[in-house]
């Protein structure tokens, strides 16, 4: 990952945003064995970086250890287009201590809070 970031291709989104507000980089898991760090990593190319604009580390989301983070985008300012958003793939790991059903339920009751965000991003051709 390191040989990625010093590329010049790829870029850490939360050391991008931390420069850019003058604002340290902030944990993201919070284990109660350890201390709060930042095992979560996003990173994007070149182009993705001329349409970034945010870094959010969401809160009171209901997964007990980490905090999802959010990245907004002005894909208007990228110098390409975006044909389709395809899903990632699931994650093939267990997360704490509920089961797959629950983890897929929490997924579709964030996906349905955003909703209206993400439609209106493709309303506007911000997302494909």
């Amino acid at each position: 990952l390191r040989m990625a970031l010093e590329s010049g291709e790829w870029h850490d989104a939360a050391e991008v945003y931390a420069a850019w507000t003058d604002t340290p980089m902030q944990n993201a898991c919070f284990r109660k064995d350890a201390a709060p760090s930042r095992v979560d990593w996003l990173f994007m190319n070149t182009a993705a970086l001329g349409a970034f604009k945010r870094l959010e580390i969401l809160q009171d989301t209901g997964f007990a250890t980490r905090r999802p983070l959010r990245l907004t985008f002005c894909w208007d300012e990228a110098a390409q287009e975006v044909p389709m958003w395809i899903r990632p793939k699931r994650i093939p790991v267990k997360l704490e201590e509920r089961t797959e059903e629950e983890d897929e339920l929490l997924g579709e009751e964030f996906f349905a809070q955003t909703r209206s965000q993400w439609d209106s991003l493709r309303a506007g051709r911000a997302v494909g």
